[in-house]
This record gives structure tokens, sequence and C-alpha cells, in this order.
């Protein structure tokens, strides 16, 4: 992406179910390979069912050192996520709109303690 309003990625999508009557904290955990040009950076964030924002709100995931093959990692958390069922969708941005940057290889895993 070349914006810097924040856009799903591309098969980064996870639908869940949490089980039971109480609600459950849930951990977020993504890794893929980021590739900023020039001195530009990717941040990226989890959302939950299209509207809640984990913690933290976004992560700087990649900066502009133009190296393919590199894996980050982030970790999100949302707590009080109420039984039924769910969907996290992965998004990312560029720090400065126009300066484009990408996202490879994304694996979102999502863990709650049903």
């Amino acid at each position: 992406t070349a914006s810097n309003i924040f856009s799903n990625i591309t098969d980064a999508t996870v639908n869940f179910r949490i089980k039971g009557t109480r609600n459950r904290c849930v951990l977020v955990v993504f890794s893929a390979e980021p590739f900023t040009p020039g001195n530009e950076l990717v941040h990226v964030r989890a959302l939950l069912d299209g509207a809640v924002v984990g913690n933290p709100v976004s992560v700087q995931f990649g900066s502009g050192d133009g190296v393919f093959r590199k894996v980050t990692t982030a970790q999100f958390q949302f707590k009080g996520v109420s039984p039924g069922g769910h969907t996290i969708q992965m998004q990312f941005r560029s720090n400065v709109a126009g300066q484009t940057v990408f996202i490879h290889k994304p694996v979102t895993s999502v863990f709650n303690n049903n």
C-alpha cells in the first residue's frame, strides 16, 4: 500500500469462536516479511470484528532497510472478548502517504483461553 490510512492485508484474516459464557482474553500473533524502500516505515495493527483495535494500537513493523526475507513478528491483545464467532483482520499502512510499503507471506494466529 502507498496509503497512510490502515488497509486490510491480503490473506491475513482469521475467523474464530469463543466457547462458553465468559468473556475471554484473545492473543493475536502476526508474522510476515515486510519491505520498505528508502527511509519509509510500515505499521501494522489487529482489528477485531471490523471495529475494535488491539493493544498495542499499532506497531512499527518494518523500517526502510530495503531488505527482503527478514521475518518480523508482533503480538496484539484483546481483553473481554465475548463468546461467539469473531474475525481478526490484520491491517497495514505506510508512514507517509505516497510511499509504497509491502507485506509478504503473512501468518496470523489467534489464541484464547477456552
